[in-house]
């Protein structure tokens, strides 16, 4: 009834995408995300490598054949303009890869792991190791396209030689439930979960990451009620997240209701005290299709179309300032 998974893996099971293609999963709903799960790109300091980019025709390790660490390495190489046919691939176990980077085998190879990883360890150590920045332009891509995504810092010094912070991109371990699972035993449980963080990063260091604030973030699949409950009385600024992905189907009928949720969602996104703007895309983003479904107005529908997400919302918000003035 309870699994912790990674939420990319979660949302293709969700979804009936990528490895659970054809067998989706609609029984899944989320509790929250626990703690990231870094997507760690290496590569040989002799490679020069400096980019996402300088990985085209290079030795890459994505991971073993049909892991997670694969589609993160095929989703962040797209976000660059490349396939793994730009790339000569390796799938190869974490250790194996960093063994590839240091006998001269392999150029550079994906990890998607906590920070910091014991193979790129013994590799920084040993042989020394280059690590590969997601950001800027790209990164934003990537996460508007896959909203598992969150965005980190590797902070300088995590390994051997490397004194400088470098942009990633993360996944988080999440919480997950069935969905026929009772709303109050949920909600029990989530709450004894996120009022007992202390004893939790106690017991165990990722227990230091896990927070309330943070379980909101990197969702895709959605919360289950029990949990919906819980972080409304905890008012997290980002719960309007949870209360829309909770909209009953006749609520999403309603254009109007819809235009004001999104209204204030994006007021809400311009506070000073909004916890991640991240989230604003995660919630747009899970209602695509209920948009294209109710927005009948055709000068409305071309104004959206080809707009990411916040600008949708944008817009959106414009749209219901002026009705109301009229």
């Amino acid at each position: 009834e309870f699994a912790i998974v990674q939420n990319d893996v979660m949302d293709y099971a969700y979804n009936g995408t990528d490895m659970f293609d054809g067998n989706k999963l609609p029984n899944l709903m989320t509790i929250g995300t626990l703690y990231p799960e870094v997507v760690q790109i290496a590569a040989s300091k002799s490679s020069g490598i400096k980019s996402v980019a300088d990985l085209r025709g290079k030795r890459v390790s994505i991971g073993d054949a049909g892991s997670g660490v694969e589609f993160n390495a095929k989703q962040i190489l797209a976000g660059y303009g490349l396939t793994f046919d730009d790339i000569k691939k390796n799938n190869l176990s974490f250790k194996e890869s960093a063994e590839g980077i240091q006998n001269g085998t392999l150029d550079a190879c994906f990890i998607t792991a906590g920070v910091p990883n014991s193979a790129l360890q013994e590799l920084a150590f040993t042989a020394g190791l280059i690590l590969i920045p997601v950001d800027g332009a790209e990164a934003d891509k990537i996460c508007a396209e896959h909203s598992f995504y969150t965005k980190t810092t590797i902070p300088g010094g995590t390994y051997e030689g490397t004194d400088t912070d470098t942009a990633a991109l993360a996944i988080k371990a999440t919480l997950a439930v069935n969905a026929k699972l009772d709303e109050e035993t949920v909600y029990q449980m989530t709450k004894a979960l996120f009022e007992n963080t202390a004893e939790l990063g106690q017991a165990h260091a990722k227990g230091k990451e896990v927070s309330a604030a943070k379980a909101v973030t990197g969702v895709s699949v959605p919360f289950h009620p029990g949990a919906v409950k819980y972080f409304k009385e905890a008012g997290l600024k980002t719960a309007r997240y949870i209360m829309v992905s909770s909209l009953e189907e006749s609520e999403l009928d309603n254009k109007d209701s819809l235009i004001a949720n999104m209204t204030e969602i994006y007021m809400e996104s311009t506070h000073p005290n909004y916890l991640d703007d991240k989230f604003l895309y995660d919630l747009l983003d899970t209602m695509n299709e209920e948009r294209n479904k109710i927005f009948e107005d055709d000068t409305l529908k071309s104004s959206l179309s080809g707009k990411d997400p916040l600008e949708q919302a944008r817009i959106l918000a414009e749209f219901n300032r002026r009705k109301v003035k009229k």
